[in-house]
């Protein structure tokens, strides 16, 4: 086969392809699935990353992560260190209950 041959078919192929780019162009609509698929809710249970994920969305957290990665109170208003850190003592905000 020559060269020339080869680019003329490889022209000729992209052309059978163009509709279906132009197509899929003109499409509103974002379709994101993520790899795993979440199979199970609770984050305690389960090594699941999708599930770790879905359980920091949905689920409040006593302590937070901000930009730099440092713990920050989220459900907690303030708290104790006592007896050599082995007893804490944690103060909800107000509003919060436990169950």
């Amino acid at each position: 086969m020559r060269r020339r041959d080869l680019l003329e078919l490889a022209a000729g192929a992209s052309m059978l392809v163009a509709p279906h780019i132009a197509r899929a162009q003109r499409a509103q609509t974002l379709k994101f699935v993520p790899a795993p698929d979440l199979t199970a809710l609770d984050p305690v249970w389960t090594a699941s990353r999708a599930t770790h994920n879905h359980g920091y969305l949905v689920f409040d957290t006593l302590y937070g992560l901000d930009e730099t990665f440092t713990a920050r109170p989220q459900m907690v208003e303030r708290h104790t260190v006592e007896n050599d850190g082995t007893l804490w003592t944690l103060r909800l905000r107000e509003g919060l209950q436990v169950r």
